[in-house]
């Protein structure tokens, strides 16, 4: 793909995306008169199926502070429902008009018209958990930082050269790393004020809270470790093996981030799409193939549509264990990371057939290639 061009398609949906991200806790708190069906921090409580333990009818489904209700379809609430079909959505439909368009007809990006669109957006996207937080004592960022990862399987598709994609990954990796401590010093300061640092360590809680802020901590530690390994990535003992350590530390992060606050299943969907994506070109790659633009592009929408279904059966058996009687404190904390991982699994199972399918042409150098 040229220098300066892209898909305009994926190029608005990630637009659409990232509007998406910083819009809705506003729109969430607008709709705040629903009560526990948008309720929560971040709309923990609509998204995850959990009420207020006053409004539990019976043993069934109380567990500590938490109050586990059915879902509507696959264990998912409406209001899940809607985010998820919102927030994949443009992914889905993005990665599908590229894979319908030739390469030839895709139109120059508009370098000077995207600039101030994406300075827009950015400055949208920062603005407005900032003054959420200024605002209100009790909103986490967490939420607006969710954002869809630059990885190889979106990135080529977006024309944006290596150094570029480089350059955007760690703009949002630091800035990830600023909001993640805002967060956790935060989480710290009231915890000593209000119970004092050891709660966190009391796993016997009855409330069932302590495990959540020991999750907290441990990823907040984790995303230390990450960052030391990045700052160190020179050094000749790390160099070697970076790669594999910023994967490795990453991938704890994620899963002990969504332990510790159960939406990011929902949330990094797209993400999970993205990379299992990468993953399943990665594969691709190992035994010789690689897809053109618009075969990429389409097993990007197959990775979605794969992630979504890695998705549901573990949300599913979570509505299953979590509304029987007598269930432990420890078991809402399990689901949430195996559906993340369910879900990068998925979806490269579902982008690698994608892949493999397309007629072999040998190149010049006499390396074989996908086509079409």
């Amino acid at each position: 793909m040229a220098p300066g061009y892209g898909s305009p398609a994926l190029a608005s949906a990630l637009k659409y995306m990232l509007l998406g991200s910083a819009l809705y806790e506003p729109l969430r708190k607008a709709l705040h008169s629903l009560g526990d069906d948008v309720g929560g921090v971040g709309g923990v409580g609509g998204l995850c199926n959990l009420g207020s333990p006053e409004a539990c009818d019976s043993l069934a489904g109380r567990t500590g502070n938490y109050c586990f209700q059915p879902g509507v379809w696959s264990g998912l609430t409406c209001f899940a429902i809607v985010v998820l079909a919102v927030w994949t959505g443009p992914l889905f439909f993005g990665a599908v008009a590229m894979s319908r368009s030739l390469l030839k007809q895709d139109a120059p990006l508009e370098e000077g018209r995207e600039t101030m669109s994406q300075a827009g957006l950015s400055c949208l996207w920062f603005a407005m958990p900032f003054t959420y937080m200024l605002a209100d004592p009790f909103y986490r960022s967490s939420v607006a930082t969710v954002v869809l990862a630059v990885s190889k399987a979106v990135s080529p598709l977006l024309g944006l050269p290596r150094q570029g994609v480089v350059d955007l990954h760690k703009a949002l990796g630091w800035n990830a790393m600023a909001w993640a401590s805002i967060h956790a010093c935060g989480e710290i300061f009231y915890l000593c004020y209000q119970q004092g640092l050891q709660t966190i360590f009391q796993l016997s809680g009855r409330q069932g809270e302590n495990l959540l802020y020991l999750l907290g901590l441990l990823t907040a530690l984790l995303l230390v470790l990450h960052t030391l390994v990045v700052l160190l990535r020179k050094r000749d003992s790390i160099r070697r093996l970076f790669k594999s350590l910023h994967r490795l530390t990453a991938g704890l992060v994620l899963l002990s981030a969504t332990a510790h606050w159960w939406p990011f299943a929902l949330f990094l969907l797209p993400s999970a799409a993205a990379h299992g994506t990468a993953v399943a070109m990665g594969v691709a790659s190992w035994l010789g193939r690689q897809a053109s633009l618009a075969r990429a592009s389409l097993a990007l929408a197959a990775a979605v549509l794969g992630a979504l279904l890695g998705l549901l059966p573990v949300w599913k058996a979570r509505e299953t264990v979590m509304i029987a009687q007598g269930v432990g404190l420890l078991a809402p904390f399990a689901f949430p990371p195996l559906a993340l991982l369910m879900e990068v699994v998925a979806a490269a199972f579902a982008s690698l057939p994608i892949l493999l399918t397309a007629p072999q042409v040998r190149t010049e150098n006499g390396a074989f290639a996908l086509m079409g």
